[in-house]
């Protein structure tokens, strides 16, 4: 045998989606929903438990549908079969839940038959749609009935501006990014004007239109620490001001 040749590993790897915006995201969402609720129960912790879940198991089901490899294969299963049990234990005891899983699940197929066809940034904007949806499943599984709809597009219009950050090298992005951000960032301010206070927590975008419009060249680890921080102080400020 060549010295060069290496042993191949035995053993099972669990595959996850190791991203950690992606995390800080959802939580994000989910604590800004949780706290507009009237209580944190049973439904809740499973709820917050299958949706992040279901977030792990984003990545082994990617690549199953890509190249149906058996890691991606046992870990879909491993994180997936108690995912779908907490599934089916939220809805037993709350029916209303139902849409919002399966609102949930169609964005998520959206976002995986996106990303295998390498429509990477529509893939995204489902994704975030995912995210946002995390609120909304907070707050409705803490109040016992549907609640927080107006929380959806909210963050969703947040998140997605993270989308443009990583391509700014590009003009393109830069200018589709600049617009943007600019767009949220009059509309929110209009609103904010007109009496409703929550729209101020969009004020971390400035930070996005200024990078939009300088351009170049970041480094993801500062691009993630960035992001973080906007997505608690936005989540922080949503979380203290009325709608």
């Amino acid at each position: 045998m060549p010295l060069s040749a290496k042993k191949k590993e035995k053993g099972f790897k669990l595959l996850y989606t190791a991203e950690p915006g992606s995390w800080v995201m959802f939580l994000a969402a989910f604590a800004a929903g949780a706290a507009k609720a009237a209580s944190f129960g049973i439904e809740s912790a499973t709820v917050l438990l299958t949706l992040f879940l279901f977030l792990l198991a984003k990545s082994p089901a990617l690549k199953l549908i890509k190249n149906r490899e058996p890691q991606a294969v046992w870990s879909a299963l491993v994180l997936g079969v108690p995912a779908i049990s907490g599934l089916v234990f939220s809805a037993m005891r709350g029916p209303f839940l139902l849409p919002l899983y399966a609102a949930g699940g169609a964005l998520l197929a959206l976002n995986l038959l996106s990303a295998r066809r390498g429509h990477l940034l529509r893939a995204e904007a489902f994704g975030m749609a995912v995210m946002g949806l995390a609120a909304v499943m907070a707050e409705s599984a803490g109040d016992g009935r549907p609640a927080g709809l107006y929380l959806w597009p909210i963050f969703f219009a947040f998140f997605f501006s993270s989308s443009f950050r990583v391509r700014l090298a590009v003009k393109k992005y830069r200018i589709i990014g600049a617009l943007y951000a600019g767009a949220i960032l009059t509309a929110s301010a209009a609103l904010a004007l007109m009496g409703h206070l929550l729209f101020i927590a969009f004020s971390p975008l400035l930070e996005d239109f200024y990078s939009a419009l300088k351009g170049g060249r970041e480094k993801f680890r500062e691009i993630g620490l960035k992001e973080a921080a906007k997505t608690a102080i936005f989540a922080a400020i949503v979380i203290m001001l009325p709608l």
